[in-house]
């Protein structure tokens, strides 16, 4: 049974209840309509089925190998600054430029489309580093490489879903029920593999776990293929979508280690029970 913990404060129940907003109400798609003109109609239209195979099987590969690239990157003990959330957004947007100019379907165009995802997952996957060492994580610490990787399956579904629970704390569950009964000591073990191999994932657990993710990254990531496949998006549109792409997951790191930061200070069956009454 969970050790009771101090009465949360007033602010940390605002904060909680900021962070369910933002969690349950992502609306990236909307606002993209909204802010750069995507036209309503292209909201209603479908991935081809292979295309969203390329999509998937691209970000499974990305995600197994971004331990090593962004960890190896990161020095330990270096004094944490502030996130540098408009660096990031910065260069997504320029790498945005590209295959917005393009367009996701053409030939081109859709192969440009698969290696800027990588590369923006890879920018978008620091920035969540960043914003989970802001809120006082460890990134050395195995459960918050897993918790950073976790992001991407936010504000997201998955084929697999078939009207399953899909609220935040659902998803959580879900992907620690993927992982099993993985011991810390195998777990550290896998991990460095991983950073030794990008492409390797040792442990069939883990494996899961990363393809439960990329599942529900995919569905946002085809929304903007589907976004950038408009002809009039062009360089300027395809860089501030990419902005807005990158700005939805470091709303949702925000918001998901927010919530661990709350848990740790008061317990997480009081936090979980605050975020459904808010």
């Amino acid at each position: 049974m969970e050790r009771s913990g101090p009465e949360i404060s007033k602010s940390d129940l605002q904060r909680i209840a900021d962070a369910r907003s933002s969690l349950e109400n992502p609306g990236w798609m909307i606002k993209a309509v909204n802010s750069i003109g995507i036209p309503i109609e292209s909201l209603g239209k479908r991935v081809p089925t292979f295309m969203q195979t390329k999509i998937q099987v691209a970000i499974e590969k990305t995600l197994q190998g971004i331990i090593k690239a962004n960890l190896l990157t990161i020095q330990k003990g270096k004094v944490f600054s502030k996130p540098k959330n408009s660096f990031y957004k910065g260069v997504v947007g320029v790498s945005g430029a590209a295959s917005g100019f393009l367009g996701s379907t053409t030939g081109i165009g859709t192969a440009a489309f698969i290696t800027e995802l990588g590369l923006s997952t890879q920018l978008m996957m620091r920035s969540i580093m960043d914003i989970a060492r802001s809120h006082g994580e460890d990134l050395y610490d195995h459960k918050t490489q897993l918790a950073c990787m976790e992001v991407f399956a936010l504000g997201g579904t998955s084929k697999d879903d078939d009207g399953a629970e899909t609220s935040y704390y659902a998803t959580r569950y879900a992907l620690t029920a993927a992982l099993g009964q993985i011991n810390k000591t195998t777990l550290n073990k896998t991990l460095g593999l991983a950073m030794g191999y990008a492409n390797t994932i040792g442990i069939e657990a883990l494996s899961r776990f990363v393809a439960m993710i990329a599942g529900r990254f995919s569905t946002v990531a085809s929304e903007k293929f589907i976004a950038q496949s408009i002809p009039i998006l062009g360089a300027a549109g395809g860089s501030g979508l990419n902005v807005l792409f990158i700005h939805h997951f470091q709303k949702m790191g925000d918001a998901h280690f927010t919530l661990r930061n709350m848990e740790r200070k008061y317990g997480e069956e009081a936090v979980k029970a605050a975020y459904y009454k808010s």
